[in-house]
């Protein structure tokens, strides 16, 4: 049956001498009373680093949605800060409280005021990393609230002030903070190993004065003590120098097994800590290369070329886009001055002079901006180009991004599109025909009820006699039209909806006009109609068709004649045939 150690002092003071057993058992009570607090100490330290490491960690946490935000621009950054805002403040408060509690005091008043001398240095910490942290949520609110931050230079300078002005020195704080933790562990775990030298000078103290009796419980008591607080000890110093793989292997039954169960569990929890710890930095350096990597391919696969530079003009990154566009490589741009390079000698000292003052000052006239400029190849022929740059300020020295896009195809198809244009509108202005482009409307049912005039021509106009008409509705330029035509809104309705043209006639009375028609459409919903006024040749066929029954009247009547002369002359013949027999 396993005892105690109190049990098992008794039974030795009872053993040898009752007087020295108790005044060794008051020592060793009090000592053993000094291992606990130690003991416990050692695990709110352990706590308070745990604490520390993870603060740092939601520090370094708390900085990647601001820069996913800036590089995609996605809002869903902005939910994943405030998830991770909370656990910077709770562990924030856990860090205040456990430090309040590992000091002992009785208010945290005296440890928030800096009024104990003894936590005057963490407190100092801790009230830095509050600030940073005030600084880090206000600066955070700021990017969020930039609608395009991709590319955008205060972006930038916001992440690279929260980055470098208070989460990292932050993060540095609390390595010193942890720092103090890790040494005050050590302290702790020394005053165990001193407290059990003590109890162990002690008993060597009583066996030297009952020689008789320490003989039997030097060894009696050097396996039951000395060899579980050797391997404490040795157990403590694996642990402080890193180890957190040490485990010791103690069955007394006794309050030793249970301070080297608890140091077996503070050193399975440092391990672990450490392992995830480790896992995280693992994922996170991952992360940052996978990123790396994928600027790298999103660089060298870009449509445009891109061009990084520093002072003073100095060319430090060009893309395989860039080797296309002007024939230089990498390895012949990099290094060299960007005006020098790709800028015509005409515009070359002015685009100098720009870059001179943008890397003293941060300014430009062209940062933020688009603007079509002239370029020169490697040959020295000169091409239009888009050129879009922006600025990032990095540890106080300006850096510039370009990026071009050759632009001579866009240009020479406005160019073709401009003639094109031109040669349309002189068909347009000069045709022969009227000409009307046109937008149908219909009602719910889907018959066509009017139609808006979107474009005509002079022969229009002429040919009509209708003014200022582009904008308006056909019922509103020609009133009572619907009544007197509506033949002509089912054809255009037709029209407008199957994309089949039609060529019709029509008598178009609001007018008094006789027009030939062609319509057509290019879009569902519009038509155009191209007309011709044939209204002279329509009463020219309305004259001739009736001189063609005058005609036809006059030729009947001529025909009837001639028949009845015909019988006239037939009967005049049969009369002198009848007088001539008569007269023979």
């Amino acid at each position: 049956m396993p005892f105690k150690i109190r049990t098992k002092l008794i039974i030795a003071f009872l053993v040898v001498i009752f007087p020295f057993t108790a005044v060794t058992g008051i020592i060793a009570f009090y000592n053993a009373s000094n291992i606990r607090k130690a003991n416990l100490k050692a695990e709110a330290i352990h706590e308070e680093m745990h604490l520390i490491m993870s603060l740092q960690i939601a520090l370094d946490r708390i900085l990647m949605p601001g820069n996913d935000y800036i590089i995609t621009g996605d809002k869903k950054y902005i939910d994943e800060f405030k998830d991770n805002s909370k656990d910077v403040e709770d562990l924030i408060k856990d860090v205040e409280n456990t430090l309040v509690i590992l000091k002992g005091m009785d208010t945290p008043d005296r440890f928030i005021q800096g009024q104990a001398p003894e936590v005057r240095e963490e407190v100092e910490i801790l009230n830095f990393v509050k600030a940073a942290w005030t600084n880090i949520k206000e600066i955070s609110q700021k990017i969020f609230e930039i609608q395009n931050p991709v590319g955008s230079i205060e972006a930038a300078r916001l992440m690279e002030e929260m980055d470098y002005k208070w989460a990292y020195p932050a993060i540095r704080a609390l390595d010193e903070h942890h720092e103090i933790d890790r040494k005050e562990g050590e302290k702790a775990l020394a005053q165990v190993n001193r407290a059990w030298k003590i109890a162990w000078l002690i008993m060597l103290a009583g066996g030297v004065i009952l020689l008789a009796a320490s003989i039997f419980f030097a060894v009696f008591y050097s396996n039951l003590f000395v060899r579980p607080i050797k391997a404490i000890h040795n157990g403590a110093d694996a642990i402080a120098g890193g180890n957190f793989k040490t485990r010791l292997d103690v069955k007394t039954g006794d309050e030793i097994e249970q301070l080297s169960n608890a140091m077996n569990e503070m050193a399975a929890q440092l391990d672990n800590f450490y392992a995830t710890l480790e896992q995280k930095v693992e994922e996170r350096t991952r992360e940052l290369k996978e990123s790396e990597e994928r600027l790298r391919i999103l660089t060298e696969t870009a449509g445009d070329a891109i061009i990084c530079m520093r002072a003073p003009d100095t060319i430090y990154m060009w893309n395989k886009k860039a080797e296309e566009m002007f024939g230089y490589t990498a390895e012949e741009a990099i290094g060299r001055e960007l005006h020098k390079l790709i800028v015509p000698d005409v515009y070359r000292e002015k685009a100098h002079k720009g870059m001179q003052e943008f890397f003293k000052t941060g300014r430009g006239a062209v940062l933020g901006k688009t603007v079509e400029v002239k370029a020169m190849r490697r040959d020295g022929t000169e091409f239009p180009v888009e050129l879009s740059i922006s600025a990032m300020n990095i540890k106080g020295e300006w850096h510039a991004t370009g990026i071009i896009r050759d632009i001579s195809e866009r240009k020479k198809a406005e160019e073709a599109l401009r003639e094109s244009e031109e040669r349309y509108r002189s068909l347009f202005e000069n045709m022969l025909d009227g000409f009307a482009y046109c937008k149908m409307l219909f009602d719910e049912q889907g018959r066509p009820v009017d139609f808006v005039y979107l474009d005509v021509n002079a022969v229009f106009e002429r040919l009509t006699g209708l003014k200022n008409v582009v904008g308006k509705q056909v019922t509103e330029v020609i009133p009572g039209i619907k009544e007197s035509s509506p033949e002509l809104f089912d054809i255009y309705g037709r029209v407008a909806l199957t994309g089949k043209s039609e060529r019709f006639e029509i008598d178009f009375k609001p007018l008094a006009l006789w027009l030939s028609i062609s319509v057509y459409s290019m879009e569902k919903g519009y038509f155009v109609a191209v007309f011709d006024n044939i209204t002279e040749r329509k009463e020219a066929e309305q004259g001739l068709a009736k001189h063609v029954d005058e005609l036809e009247r006059y030729m009947k009547a001529t025909v009837q004649r001639e028949f009845r002369i015909k019988e006239l002359r037939d009967k005049v013949k049969e009369l002198e045939e009848e007088l001539k027999k008569v007269r023979g």
